[in-house]
Parts: C-alpha cells; sequence; structure tokens
C-alpha cells in the first residue's frame, strides 16, 4: 500500500514526511484563471513551487504524481486548448514526477476529446505514465474512462463514495466512483495517491481459475 499526501509547497511537503508519507502529489491547473482562484499563482509560478518541492522529496526517496486539474476545461476560461496541458505534461516529468494524472476537474469531458488528447498525448508521452481522473457531473465519467482505456490509458483514479466533489463547480457531484469503474470487465484495483487507481486485466482465460467468485 502506497501512503500519499496532497502537498502544494515545501510546508505541505515536510509535514508528509513528518506523517511518514511514502509519495506525495503535487498539482496545478492548465488554466490561469484556475490557478490564480484556486492557488493564487500563476501556472510558471506553480511549476516554480512545484520544481522545489519535487526535488525534495525527491532527495527524501519519496515518489512523486503530478496533478493537471482543468485539463478538459475551465470554469472561468471555458475549452482548453490541449496544447496547454500537453506541454505542462512535459514540465512536470522534466521535474521529475514519476507519474502525471490529467483532470477533468468540472466533468465537462466527452470521450471524442479524450480520445484525440489521448492520441496526441501519446506521440511524446509514455502512456503508461499517465492517469485519467474523470468526475462525472453529466454522467460521462464511465464513457470518459472507457474512452481512455480504449486509447491506452491504464491508470484511473475514482473515489470511494459520491459526495467527492469539485469546490469550482457545485454540479461536479463525484468523481466517477468506485464502483462503476469496478464493474467494468476485465480491471484490477491498485492503491494510488489519495484514491483508488485501476488497471484493466486481462481476459479471464489467460488467468489460473479462482475457487470461488469475487
Amino acid at each position: 500500500v502506497q501512503h500519499s499526501a496532497l502537498v502544494p509547497n515545501r510546508r505541505g511537503l515536510e509535514g508528509a514526511k513528518t506523517a511518514k508519507m511514502d509519495a506525495i502529489a503535487i498539482f496545478l491547473s492548465a488554466s490561469e484563471a484556475h490557478s490564480k482562484k484556486n492557488i493564487n499563482k500563476s501556472i510558471e509560478e506553480a511549476l516554480d513551487v512545484l520544481g522545489d518541492v519535487t526535488r525534495a522529496a525527491q532527495e527524501a526517496g519519496m515518489w512523486v504524481r503530478g496533478y493537471v486539474s482543468t485539463a478538459f476545461g475551465c470554469p472561468y476560461e471555458g475549452a482548453v486548448d490541449p496544447a496547454r496541458p500537453h506541454e505542462i505534461v512535459h514540465q512536470l516529468f522534466d521535474l521529475g514526477v514519476d507519474e502525471v494524472s490529467l483532470g477533468d476537474t468540472i466533468g465537462v469531458a466527452n470521450p471524442k476529446q479524450v480520445r484525440d488528447f489521448v492520441k496526441q498525448l501519446s506521440v511524446d508521452v509514455p502512456l503508461e505514465k499517465v492517469a485519467l481522473h474523470m468526475h462525472d457531473t453529466r454522467g460521462t465519467a464511465l464513457a470518459n474512462v472507457l474512452a481512455g482505456l480504449d486509447s491506452g490509458v491504464t491508470i484511473f483514479d475514482s473515489a470511494f463514495g459520491r459526495e467527492s466533489s469539485s469546490i469550482f463547480d457545485r454540479r461536479a457531484r463525484d468523481r466517477r466512483t468506485r464502483e462503476s469503474p469496478l464493474r467494468s470487465p476485465h480491471h484490477r484495483r491498485r492503491p494510488g495517491p489519495g484514491t483508488r487507481r485501476w488497471h484493466p486485466r486481462p481476459p479471464v482465460s489467460s488467468r489460473p481459475a479462482a475457487s470461488s467468485s469475487p
């Protein structure tokens, strides 16, 4: 089991170390307006802080995940040019993070948008280090998860309940709850920072037969 804490700055990192966490999650936005509203910093300023945090965390032997909020749409700016989160993904990997999660913070993404973005991302980013974090504002989170899965992403975030909402859009009632991806075919769960991550399983025929149904 990996124990992780969401860390905005060096003070948060010190708290995570005191709490004996073995991983941290850093975060920033793909839109300037959301970044200013959320952490009162521009994207460039946020990257400067997160670079320092990432280096210090790695020196302490901690695993680091980077979250990109509003990757598919912003409550203040509306549509987000996919080139912006794509560039931020590269910047996060340049900082040295181990994995990046792309968030549909207010639940406005659609399956075509997800497929197109993942295809663009796959040209120069290793998808095995990319996760998707979908909210279910309009009931499309599971469809977006499956679109990501079909496009080559194998890591997805899910919540334990239906009340995990975005403070930036009260309609964004929950992340994709754990039960829906678990009911999708051929999957397995793996612990991740703050949420559960699940990976697709191979077909049942390629696994040893179980003595009883789960």
